[in-house]
């Protein structure tokens, strides 16, 4: 059973998703604003979400009041 990570990271460099993909079962999906992430969970349901505080369009804790308007059961790791 595979589930699926949104990672929200204006950083390319980043090794988070390389990580997470590491783990057996996970997958993940990319995304570099606030924006991104919202259209992203609009489409897709998420087991988890990981995202850094500060991003162009706003910060971390905009999407968690998305996602906690939406999905409220989804976990959400901050960094």
């Amino acid at each position: 059973m595979s589930r699926t990570v949104l990672i929200v990271d204006e950083d390319e460099a980043s090794d988070i998703s390389t990580a997470v993909e590491a783990e057996s079962g996970l997958t993940t999906v990319d995304a570099d604003t606030v924006k991104g992430a919202t259209e992203a969970l609009k489409n897709d349901s998420f087991d988890c979400i990981v995202t850094r505080y500060e991003l162009t369009d706003g910060t971390g804790m905009d999407l968690v009041n998305t996602v906690r308007s939406e999905a409220p059961q989804t976990p959400v790791v901050l960094f």
